[in-house]
């Protein structure tokens, strides 16, 4: 694994979903031109244009996902909260932002259902930076897992968890199963 952001989509409107990503470029970036194009498996997609920043995304890369779930990749830092409410509004389903840096072990994970915010998490450096919202019902407490003591615990929160998290969302965050992509940029 590397870095990489993630917005996994629970449905199958792909078309419907690159319409909101179009308008939602058009109207952060200011611009009227949109350029969609194919790319042939998943190393296409994360090139020199993909690099991510703390800026809004400028990038797009939409693929179907596991059944059920259409995939978009960004690249950008951004929590894009503005995007996920509108995306989870309008195509009335589930969003699940995740961002993932492993070299670092830093992750994150954001949940919107039909535009209302239900839950934010962050864990970077050994703590969790940020907790919103209410739990969720199956989350465990502490989240993550001890890698200290039965007397002294430390709790983590890594890629393990994320998926284990996710898996009760009906989703495996890290597998991209589409062999074609469309990209999303501006010109």
């Amino acid at each position: 694994m590397a870095t990489f952001t993630t917005i996994h989509l629970q449905t199958e409107k792909a078309e419907e979903t690159l319409r909101l990503l179009e308008a939602h470029l058009r109207c952060r970036l200011k611009t009227g031109a949109v350029v969609r194009r194919r790319a042939d498996g998943f190393e296409e997609i994360y090139g020199n244009d993909f690099i991510n920043s703390d800026e809004p995304p400028t990038l797009f890369a939409l693929g179907s996902g596991e059944p059920g779930w259409v995939t978009v990749h960004y690249n950008s830092f951004s929590d894009c909260r503005d995007l996920l409410e509108r995306l989870s509004q309008g195509l009335n389903c589930l969003a699940v932002l995740v961002m993932a840096q492993s070299v670092s072990s830093a992750y994150h994970i954001t949940l919107y259902r039909n535009g209302t915010h239900l839950r934010t998490l962050e864990f970077a450096d050994g703590e969790w930076v940020k907790e919103f919202g209410k739990p969720l019902p199956f989350e465990k407490e502490p989240l993550g897992h001890n890698i200290g003591t039965a007397k002294e615990p430390f709790y983590v929160f890594e890629d393990e968890d994320m998926t284990e998290y996710c898996k009760h969302l009906g989703l495996n965050p890290w597998i991209d199963v589409a062999e074609e992509w469309t990209i999303l940029s501006v010109p």
